[in-house]
């Protein structure tokens, strides 16, 4: 770009499976980074990238319904694992520093508990029964930036909380309107 920064062309010749460790591993990789004849619009044509590692402390949200990834059951990383959150003690406050944690600007307990997702096939949005119960008792004031700031019980390798009692969120993202 115009701005210093270097401008890759044609990543369409850039072929990874998804095994190498850096794209210079890549298939056509010397073609993208030597290429000076595709041309771009400035920065308008720029490709965003979103890494996803897991670390302690994250929190997600499995999906009640698949075109709806803002609503279903939370869950959070811990000790190398993703576990589900107990509703017990779990308030609006709290599902608010979880969505806020996940880039929503807000967030509300939508259900307590399992809830039937497709009563054609019986199936319920509860967390597997390998699954711990990481998160208990999260009783968060709304000001922290993380789960992992808020008041809690201590992680635990016992169930203090069954699956029938995890939390479901309904996270939301404001909107402006223009009136002009």
């Amino acid at each position: 770009g115009t701005d210093g920064t270097v401008v890759w062309k044609d990543l369409d010749a850039l072929k990874c499976d998804g095994s190498e460790a850096a794209l210079e591993h890549c298939a056509g990789f010397s073609s993208v980074w030597n290429d000076t004849s595709a041309v771009c619009n400035g920065h308008d044509d720029d490709l965003i990238i979103q890494c996803n590692s897991e670390a302690e402390g994250d929190v997600k949200i499995i999906p009640v319904e698949e075109d709806d990834a803002s609503y279903g059951r939370l869950e959070i990383f811990h000790d190398g694992a993703w576990g589900t959150v107990c509703s017990l003690g779990f308030s609006n406050l709290a599902a608010n520093v979880a969505c806020k944690q996940m880039g929503y600007t807000s967030g509300t307990v939508a259900a307590s508990g399992c809830v039937i997702v497709s009563s054609a096939t019986m199936g319920f949005m509860c967390g597997e029964a390998s699954q711990r119960v990481w998160l208990d008792d999260a009783t968060c004031e709304g000001t922290e930036d993380h789960m992992m700031d808020c008041p809690r019980l201590p992680f635990s390798l016992e169930d203090r909380c069954g699956h029938d009692l995890d939390v479901l969120v309904q996270c939301a993202r404001s909107t402006t309107i223009d009136k002009g």
